[in-house]
């Protein structure tokens, strides 16, 4: 996977966000290759896509710490 060039365009899946709000996307891919070859030969990819919304506030509050 390659980076993703600065003011590229994505795809947000429908109602994740609303308008004029933030989102942090990380895209992941890792590629594995098992040390048992019989049982799982070859190259398998394993790649997934995070959706996150960023703090609104500089710390938490902890209720239970």
């Amino acid at each position: 996977m390659t980076a993703r060039g600065a003011g590229s365009t994505v795809e947000i899946p429908d109602g994740l966000i609303a308008a004029d709000e933030s989102l942090v996307m990380t895209e992941i891919t890792y590629d594995y290759e098992s040390p048992f070859g019989e049982l799982l030969p070859g190259l398998t990819r394993f790649s997934h896509t995070y959706y996150l919304r960023p703090r609104k506030v500089e710390q938490v509050a902890c209720t239970d710490c």
